[in-house]
């Protein structure tokens, strides 16, 4: 049972993950002629990617905060159903924070490199 558990939700993180990867994909494609401009005006790759980063980090935090208080408060519904572990476990919840932190960071990082490699002159002139 712990096995299909754990297959279930590594299958939920894995869809996530690529849930956000083809959003931010997405977002970061329809800003391509801003982020052109701002490479032609000096801004270097570290600060292309950086805002990409940040973009996606924000949104992280704003989900995170949104999920903890949500996880605590819904805990006490599934309890007879958590086996070794209390309601508003800290170290479990630390745990599912620093995975989807990771998670995010990791879906970020493709569109966040080919944001960076994107070519001001033709950026510029795609439209």
């Amino acid at each position: 049972m712990a096995l299909l558990a754990t297959s279930f939700s590594a299958l939920a993180l894995l869809m996530t993950a690529v849930g956000l990867y083809g959003v931010l994909a997405f977002a970061t494609a329809q800003r391509t002629r801003e982020i052109g401009v701002r490479m032609a005006l000096g801004s270097d790759r570290a600060a292309v990617v950086m805002l990409v980063l940040r973009e996606m980090a924000l949104t992280a935090v704003i989900a995170i905060v949104a999920a903890v208080p949500a996880a605590i408060g819904l805990s006490k519904l599934v309890q007879s159903q958590l086996y070794g572990v209390v309601p508003g476990d800290p170290l479990t919840l630390a745990g599912c924070v620093v995975i989807a932190t990771l998670m995010v960071l990791a879906s970020a990082a493709i569109p966040a490199r080919k944001a960076a490699s994107v070519d001001p002159m033709l950026a510029l002139r795609t439209e």
